[in-house]
């Protein structure tokens, strides 16, 4: 039920009353009208309640020349540990200039949250935080400070919701190299997804391949029992069919080429963990 609606049965029930005027019709039409504004300021509550305040992952929002985006969000209910995974291009701290975050939760704005803010590469970047128990939202803002930075313009935010967030009971805090490893296992395995993607656009072009070769077997039987004119037409559908082949099989190699560059990337990136992982012993 909406204001308008909500207005108008008020109105009617006023103009009942006054007709009447008895007391029954009072009591009565005072506990309708209580019920009316329970009903909507309940539904009102209820539509907030299942909007979720969280900014998609993955989305990039621009500071200043620099794109931010949050790639991760994970929490262990256990420790209250959340862990922030942040994308941040085209930024290059100095002695001028550098990124600080501040936390906050949605039940006391005020208070600020201790976080750890960890680099991990010129791109990546890792915050953690200690929530409070029972929380519902978190804003996370990033600021860059320097002497020439306008404050009013220095910040942007991202928000998680206790609902839209990747449960993890064995997330614990990790020193730069342990991160770093998680970065790179995670960089794998984008790559093994692409891979994959790859593998799946081969299968259709071949497809695709097939299905001419197959219209092309048709159209030369065809040609039997055609005109000197129906078959000059025929085999020039032929010759389009071929050379649609034979472009295929240009994207499938390009594809296959791609592929093995992928396979190599992902070598490279085993062994940069495996080194990692010397270092962390």
């Amino acid at each position: 039920m909406d204001i308008e609606k909500f207005q108008e049965k008020l109105k009617e029930i006023k103009y009942k009353v006054e007709k009447h005027g008895s007391m029954s019709s009072y009591i009565i039409c005072g506990f309708i009208a209580l019920g009316l504004v329970f009903f909507l300021s309940s539904n009102i509550l209820f539509n907030k309640e299942i909007q979720l305040i969280s900014t998609p992952l993955n989305k990039k929002i621009e500071l200043n020349g620099m794109q931010l985006s949050l790639t991760s969000r994970d929490f262990n209910p256990e420790n209250n540990l959340i862990q922030f995974n942040v994308k941040i291009k085209n930024f290059i701290p100095t002695d001028e200039k550098s990124l600080s975050v501040e936390l906050r939760e949605k039940s006391n704005p005020k208070k600020l949250i201790e976080t750890k803010l960890v680099k991990v590469s010129n791109e990546d970047y890792i915050v953690y935080s200690k929530l409070p128990k029972n929380w519902s939202a978190v804003s996370l803002t990033f600021i860059e400070n320097g002497v020439n930075i306008d404050s009013s313009k220095n910040k942007i935010k991202f928000y998680s919701d206790s609902r839209d967030i990747t449960v993890d009971n064995t997330l614990k805090e990790k020193n730069k190299e342990g991160l770093t490893v998680e970065l790179v296992e995670n960089d794998i395995q984008k790559i093994k997804e692409e891979i994959k993607n790859k593998d799946n656009e081969i299968a259709n072009k071949n497809k695709d391949i097939e299905n001419l070769n197959s219209q092309i077997s048709t159209l030369e039987k065809e040609k039997e029992y055609q005109t000197e004119t129906e078959i000059t037409e025929t085999d020039s559908k032929i010759n389009s069919f071929k050379t649609e082949i034979e472009n295929k099989n240009k994207e499938i190699t390009t594809l296959n080429n791609t592929k093995n560059e992928l396979s190599k990337k992902i070598e490279k990136l085993n062994k940069k963990k495996a080194d990692l992982l010397e270092l962390v012993k």
